[in-house]
C-alpha cells in the first residue's frame, strides 16, 4: 500500500468542454472524493475549486497545497472561457504548486496517468449546491 503524502492530498482537476471534474490523490495511485461541476455555473476556475474543496473539507484553505489541472484541447469549444492566470490562481487558492497541462499530457505521463485515468473513467457525482 502506498503511503499518504506527508504534505496533504493533491488536487486533480480536468477541465472539459462543459464540465470540470475534481478528485483528491491522497497517495500515489490512491484517488478519492471525485465530483463533477458544470463549467457554466462558474465565472472562474478558482470559484469551482473553492466549491469543490469546501464540499470535501468544509473550507478550501490549507487542506490542499498542490494541484494539477488538465485542460482539454477542446475546452473552449463548449462556450465557457475561464480566464486563468496560473500565478494568480495559485496565490488565491493558497497552493504551493499549481501545474496546468494538456489532458493528453496527463494521460501520457506515467506519474499522472493513474490519477487522471481514474478521474476520467469513474462515474462522478455532481456536487449538490453548486453555484448557479
Amino acid at each position: 500500500m502506498n503511503s499518504a503524502y506527508q504534505d496533504g492530498p493533491r488536487l486533480l482537476a480536468d477541465i472539459g468542454e462543459d464540465h470540470v471534474r475534481f478528485a483528491l490523490e491522497t497517495a500515489p495511485g490512491r484517488v478519492k472524493d471525485g465530483a463533477t461541476l458544470p463549467c457554466a455555473h462558474y465565472t472562474r476556475f478558482e470559484d469551482a475549486v473553492v466549491d469543490y474543496l469546501a464540499s470535501v473539507f468544509h473550507s478550501h484553505r490549507g487542506q490542499v497545497r498542490h494541484a494539477v489541472v488538465a485542460i482539454a484541447e477542446t475546452a473552449n469549444a463548449g462556450g465557457h472561457r475561464w480566464p486563468l492566470s496560473i500565478a494568480r490562481a495559485r496565490v488565491e487558492l493558497g497552493f504551493d504548486t499549481l501545474l496546468v497541462i494538456s489532458d493528453s499530457t496527463a494521460h501520457d505521463s506515467p506519474r499522472l496517468a493513474n490519477g487522471f485515468t481514474w478521474l476520467l473513467s469513474s462515474p462522478l457525482p455532481a456536487l449538490s449546491g453548486a453555484a448557479a
